[in-house]
């Protein structure tokens, strides 16, 4: 690289540095409940004690609990900051470490395009698609994974050249990348598979590989017990003949899932090429690309799987797939820009088309389809699904395809980062209106500067709350200076409408307490009431 090429990426650098804080000033709150809160949590009790917990120990209250590196690198901030303001702090660390990605992505663009100014413009473009806009606007692991998975595929590129030195460094990525996510573990798996296919000693490699996979597993069963006994379970299911159709539909679902996560099209241009690219920089990192897009595929398709064998229902998990829908559109440009004709493999076409004649949407999980948020009105966005689907989705990859197809190079390239780019623009647009109505939720914004004990009252019996109480709990343990000691969830096993404060409310519940957040009508001073919203009530002294 020119001295004046690298003065023009690093202003090139902090030109998308400058951007991605801007953007991040417009994002007022958390979406996923309680993950988001139990990055917060964590990290903040990390901080204070330099040890790490269980985010429902530490909340008080059940929850799912993310792996540890994410919320160890955002505890300084935590350390010296607090509420709103380490919020504001962690989106513009988020925004540093995804700008940094202009390094290793225009790096990696320049050992398979030769144009310089294509290469900055695949780089900005790549930046600002929704696999990375959206999560460096969250406090998400997916966002960490997704920075790591790419500086790992920079520096394993780098070390199939003369410094070997970049191997450890792709190792001490991976092997960190364990504890960033729970399925992390596939990007050390990844790079395993690829490495015995390369070396001729397969010997000495197979030792290396069982040692490698029992040591996963052992690190995996520290951290998640339960992952034995699952796998064991789902095998085992597999003996009964309707749960193979299952696991089948979850395949199927899961294709889509990563059909509407890349726009098909490049979904098909990777498929089609990935075997076919015979550049010396593909075939060092060809197999790994595979084996980490396929296992990744295969996860998150037990995932969808692990729903129906318990009677429920989930039709598309995009959240999961985030760094390989990234690595295909990545790709996909590469090989587009290679070669004058497009090359692309008809039983390709055909296999991954087929299962949009089956595309379901009507079962989906909000919090594990976030890039689908602007297209449905379930998830507060601008249009419904019926209309996303069938009047812009299937319709835009139609003309894409055909561009593909007929070998339109320039119109497919045009046509493609113009619907990325606007799936993006869409995706910061509901950010930005959903985070905003969050953060004026009247309860909220109720006790944001008061330092209250709070109790949360809910029916353990009748889930169909007003604005989840439980997103209200962890909304306000997330932005407010009150401790999980000052904030105590309980569930009643009962129905009623309305509670009678002396009887039907343990007294233990009330001990210490100022306020009730609830959706029943009780006899306390009553403080908030809107449609929608739990009510807040006022204990009285004389109540506790």
């Amino acid at each position: 690289m020119t001295k004046k090429t690298k003065k023009k990426l690093l202003l090139f650098f902090l030109g998308i540095l400058l951007v991605k804080v801007f953007l991040s000033l417009f994002i007022k709150n958390i979406i996923v409940y309680p993950d988001e809160s139990c990055i917060i949590q964590k990290a903040s009790f990390f901080a204070e004690h330099l040890a790490l917990r269980n985010c429902g120990e530490i909340a008080h209250m059940p929850a799912g609990d993310p792996f540890p590196l994410y919320s160890i690198l955002l505890a300084p901030i935590y350390l010296f900051s607090k509420n709103i303001l380490a919020f504001k702090l962690t989106l513009i660390f988020n925004a540093i470490l995804t700008s940094t990605l202009v390094f290793p992505i225009f790096q990696i663009l320049t050992k398979f395009i030769k144009k310089e100014k294509t290469t900055f413009l695949y780089t900005f473009v790549l930046l600002f698609i929704s696999q990375v806009l959206l999560y460096e606007k969250m406090l998400m692991s997916e966002n960490l994974f997704l920075i790591t998975s790419i500086w790992f595929l920079f520096f394993y590129i780098e070390s199939f050249g003369k410094n070997k030195a970049n191997k450890t460094i792709a190792l001490i990525i991976a092997i960190l990348s364990i504890f960033i996510r729970p399925f992390g573990f596939i990007l050390l798996l990844a790079m395993g598979i690829n490495e015995f296919i390369h070396t001729k000693k397969k010997t000495t490699a197979t030792i290396i590989f069982i040692l490698t996979i029992a040591a996963l597993f052992f690190v995996l069963q520290m951290f998640i017990p339960e992952i034995g006994q699952n796998l064991y379970q789902k095998i085992a299911s597999l003996s009964e003949p309707r749960n193979i159709l299952l696991l089948g539909k979850a395949l199927k679902n899961q294709l889509n899932s990563l059909i509407i996560a890349t726009f098909f099209v490049p979904l098909v241009i990777f498929v089609s090429n990935i075997g076919k690219d015979k550049s010396k920089a593909m075939k060092n990192i060809r197999y790994f690309l595979i084996s980490f897009i396929a296992l990744n595929f295969l996860i998150t398709a037990q995932h969808i799987y692990n729903y129906y064998i318990r009677g429920a229902e989930q039709d598309l998990i995009i959240r999961y797939l985030n760094v390989s829908s990234f690595f295909i559109i990545f790709f996909s440009f590469i090989f587009i820009e290679k070669v004058k004709k497009i090359k692309i493999n008809t039983a390709v076409l055909i296999i991954l088309a087929l299962p949009l004649l089956f595309l379901s949407y009507d079962t989906l999980n909000h919090a594990l389809n976030l890039e689908l948020s602007p297209y449905f009105k379930t998830f507060d966005g601008f249009i419904s699904g019926d209309i996303f689907f069938k009047t812009i989705f299937l319709p835009l990859i139609f003309l894409l395809a055909i561009a593909m197809i007929f070998h339109k190079r320039k119109l497919l390239i045009v046509g493609l980062i113009s619907i990325l780019l606007l799936n993006s623009i869409a995706i910061f647009a509901w950010q930005t209106k959903y985070t905003k109505n969050e953060f004026e939720d009247p309860v909220f914004q109720y006790f944001i500067n008061k330092n209250d004990n709070i109790l949360f009252i809910e029916s353990a019996m009748n889930k169909d709350k007003p604005k989840n109480i439980n997103f209200n709990y962890w909304k306000i343990l997330a932005f407010t200076d009150l401790s999980p000691t000052s904030i105590t969830y309980n569930d009643l096993n009962k129905e009623n409408v309305s509670l009678d404060i002396n009887k039907d409310i343990p007294k233990e519940f009330l001990k210490n307490k100022d306020y009730i957040v609830t959706k029943y009508e009780l006899n306390l001073p009553l403080i908030i009431d809107y449609p929608y919203y739990p009510k807040v009530y006022k204990i009285e002294q004389n109540q506790e």
